[in-house]
């Protein structure tokens, strides 16, 4: 038989259970992997690596959230009319400022007398400044636990009219009931009050 050309003709009938043409999408390499249309009429499609146009400003807007409840509740971050970044300090976030002072009068030469702190339950204090200060030569360290097991953490001298001391760039940081304590020693040639701070915030 000779070859002849021959086409389908495409009926306009209605959708009947004979006139349905069904197209299946199938993988390449495994055709029995079939993609699946929802009742609907939608197909789903799973796509990684997406090539997505630049956002542009007057047309588009991208909604940043947090969260002040672990991620149960989802809140907008908002900014200014200039777009900046709007941030509320809160006033008890930086902690209850500490300045513990003492005054010691009349303290003989060579003579110690201890400025001691007691960091209070539930908080932690982040130690930012010592000082020791008196009309004569004088020597300050800074002792956790005296009455425990001592920890010397700094040693500082002051001479005539001059505080000795030290602000701590990193605060130092002490647990709840821990004993701090100021060990202040005349180192002067006679009798001087002494006068000491222990500065910080309890967290």
């Amino acid at each position: 038989m000779a070859d002849f050309k021959a086409s389908v003709p495409i009926r306009s009938e209605a959708d009947g259970a004979d006139e349905r043409v069904h197209v299946k999408l199938v993988d390449g390499t495994t055709p029995s992997q079939q993609a699946s249309v929802s009742a609907s009429g939608e197909l789903s499609v799973v796509a990684t690596d997406l090539d997505i146009r630049d956002l542009v400003a007057a047309s588009d807007a991208v909604e940043v959230y947090g969260s002040d409840d672990g991620g149960t509740t989802q809140r907008v971050l908002k900014t200014d009319a200039a777009g900046r970044l709007d941030v509320v300090v809160s006033a008890s976030a930086a902690g209850d400022e500490i300045n513990d002072y003492q005054t010691s009068a009349a303290v003989a030469k060579d003579g110690v007398v201890n400025h001691d702190y007691t960091v209070s339950v539930g908080k932690t204090l982040r130690l930012t400044q010592i000082i020791a200060a008196g009309a004569g030569r004088k020597k300050v360290e800074l002792i956790s636990d005296p009455l425990g097991t001592p920890v010397s953490h700094f040693v500082s001298f002051g001479e005539a009219h001059a505080d000795a001391g030290a602000t701590f760039a990193t605060p130092l940081e002490f647990a709840a009931s821990t004993v701090l304590r100021l060990a202040v020693t005349n180192t002067d040639n006679s009798a001087s009050d002494l006068y000491s701070n222990l500065i910080g915030q309890e967290v």
